[in-house]
């Protein structure tokens, strides 16, 4: 995400010579531009489709002002639009003979359901007003045009992906907005005023800026705090639970672990084994698995539920980690043929035969 303004900086000046350092080479550039692009796409591939895309537009955009030919151009950002697109295609090859990959987008176009009206205004509009009067101006260069093209393909990739189902996890479109609309908004906030205008009110801007920058920062601290204390997500790991987990990746015995949603998520690196419920990119039917897992380990179902769950898993093990779980083994002591306790965790071991 980082990468993107760079990248298009690199694009601008293989494109117009007058912005070059001295005694650097359009080629040069290019091929710095065409290794960022490389990077993002095969990190990131949401920005790497706005990237392409806003390169796309601005050279239309210069073609129609006759400022540049096509020779020129594609020696500029051809490598990078090349570079760029070859990991989106391995992705989407993936997609296709990889059930794995399959499954990953299956999982996330069933997450991802948009979002609602209020989060666009809330989220969008405080920067997005002063912005849209940049817009009257008329570009003055390569650059300029970037910076007001980039937000629109953002927007326009999410509703893409949204809508038609192309791609996956429409939100990572948006990542990074914010900068190319706080430029605009500066250029937007002195059409309002001239600069001496600001100039002379610096205190108060700058008061203004670490006041939302602080208030920014001071929620993402808060969102850090919450998901460690609320155990969603397993940052730490006891004692008990390493042991159990180094357990499971012992035995000979094959077969896959059916846990609750927090300690699914280390299962598969921890131990080699295959997890009913994992990360949410790799988990079908997410929600609801995570729901009759998480009833199982609080001991909230009856037996005949809970053996079902079992059965339908085709796990092989139960592991139950140190956050409070219930005592599984007279639920299901019939279907067990061994139960291992290491402090705080617990290892079942699943009878297939009986169920």
């Amino acid at each position: 995400v980082g990468l993107v303004p760079f990248v298009l900086l690199a694009a601008e000046r293989a494109r117009v010579p007058a912005r070059r350092a001295v005694g650097r080479s359009g080629a040069w550039y290019a091929g710095w531009a065409a290794a960022g692009g490389l990077v993002i796409a095969w990190l990131q591939p949401w920005q790497a489709v706005a990237l392409m895309a806003t390169v796309g537009v601005v050279e239309l955009l210069q073609w129609r002002r006759a400022e540049g030919r096509l020779r020129e151009s594609l020696r500029a950002v051809g490598p990078l639009l090349v570079a760029a697109a070859a990991p989106l295609v391995y992705y989407g090859v993936l997609e296709q003979v990889d059930p794995a990959w399959e499954i990953a987008g299956s999982a996330n176009r069933e997450f991802a359901l948009g979002w609602p009206l209020s989060v666009w205004v809330l989220g969008l509009l405080p920067l997005a007003l002063p912005a849209a009067l940049a817009y009257r101006r008329r570009p003055a260069g390569w650059q300029d045009a970037a910076v007001r093209v980039l937000p629109l393909v953002m927007v326009g990739e999410y509703f893409l992906i949204d809508v038609s189902g192309l791609g996956t996890f429409p939100f990572h479109s948006l990542q990074g907005m914010s900068l190319p609309l706080a430029v605009l908004a500066v250029a937007g906030a002195s059409e309002l005023r001239p600069g001496g205008w600001w100039r002379e009110r610096a205190r108060w801007v700058a008061v203004s800026l670490v006041l939302l920058l602080g208030i920014g920062v001071a929620d993402r601290l808060d969102q850090v705090r919450r998901e460690v204390h609320l155990g969603g997500q397993p940052y730490f790991l006891h004692q008990g639970e390493k042991d159990a987990l180094a357990y499971l990746e012992r035995l000979p015995r094959p077969g896959g672990v059916l846990a609750p949603n927090y300690a699914g998520l280390v299962v598969p690196y921890q131990t080699g084994r295959e997890t009913w419920v994992g990360q949410i990119s790799w988990t079908p039917d997410f929600h609801r698995r995570v729901a009759r897992a998480n009833a199982l380990f609080a001991g909230r179902l009856r037996r005949a539920a809970a053996v079902r769950l079992v059965r339908r898993s085709a796990a092989r093990f139960l592991f139950s980690d140190c956050l409070e779980r219930a005592d599984l083994s007279a639920l299901l002591r019939p279907y067990l043929t061994s139960v291992r306790r290491f402090d705080c965790a617990t290892v079942y071991q699943v009878d297939r035969e009986a169920l």
